[in-house]
């Protein structure tokens, strides 16, 4: 958070802006560190863990989503270990906002496919997770989807009023699902 909030600064101590170059070297180094936290055991290093890659994913976004990205892949479809699941969910809620906000150019690497096209993904991947036998994935999946909803001012399917344009996603299928999965 300091960091970010460093970056962002106009007033520097030695009023010399930190370099882009000088950046994603800082956050690549904190990755190595958070990377194995996120998926921890720990809970209180998993949460810590994925505020820090949350935040640094506003920094250089480049260095962080891809692999984000790729581990939530990796935990989704491999469904038995259902801590990583949870930890998952986390870190992809903590890092979804700056997945929206970031340059198609983050992106590029080859690795993950656009944001809107995984994130649509995501939600669909991510219903069966809604279990009334395990309420720690259930509330993940729950935070996620609060996180997805909150970031789009109109849930409007493509070619309806209000539709984002970005993100053409079928809401009026996957409301019902859901709340199949609810009730």
């Amino acid at each position: 958070w300091y960091f970010r909030k460093r970056c962002a600064s106009k007033r520097h101590v030695d009023d010399i802006p930190l370099s882009p170059e000088a950046k994603e070297r800082f956050v690549r180094c904190m990755m190595r560190l958070i990377d194995p936290g996120m998926y921890s055991k720990n809970g209180k290093f998993r949460m810590a863990s994925s505020v820090c890659a949350g935040q640094l994913a506003y920094t250089c976004p480049a260095a962080v989503l891809p692999k984000v990205m790729t581990r939530f892949q990796e935990a989704i479809e491999h469904s038995t270990a259902t801590h990583q699941l949870s930890a998952a969910l986390s870190v992809m809620t903590s890092c979804l906002r700056p997945m929206l906000l970031a340059p198609m150019d983050a992106f590029q690497c080859g690795t993950v496919p656009p944001p809107a096209d995984y994130l649509a993904a995501v939600l669909d991947a991510t219903l069966p997770g809604i279990d009334a036998n395990d309420s720690h994935k259930t509330l993940g999946v729950v935070r996620l989807y609060a996180s997805v909803v909150s970031n789009f001012g109109v849930l409007a399917d493509p070619g309806e009023d209000g539709a984002c344009e970005s993100f053409p996603f079928f809401w009026s299928e996957w409301i019902p699902a859901v709340f199949d999965r609810f009730f």
